[in-house]
């Protein structure tokens, strides 16, 4: 819900969601300003609901998904 603004206004599309994991396709020069965005919005999403819970994300960038 917090997330699906934040891609269109950067031209990003939601390309697999997986569990825990959201892949995202967007253009190299705004990568690292979309990772910040991800890794927030998903923290917030998840503190909706865990609140008495540390939540922690991860976020990596890669030109495919099999780069780590």
């Amino acid at each position: 819900v917090f997330l699906w603004p934040k891609l269109r206004a950067l031209g990003a599309y939601p390309v697999n969601l997986i569990h825990d994991e959201i892949v995202v396709e967007c253009r190299a020069s705004v990568a690292e300003e979309m990772s910040g965005i991800l890794k927030d919005c998903m923290v917030k999403g998840m503190e909706f609901y865990l609140k008495k819970v540390p939540v922690v994300v991860e976020v990596k960038t890669g030109c495919s998904w099999a780069e780590k």
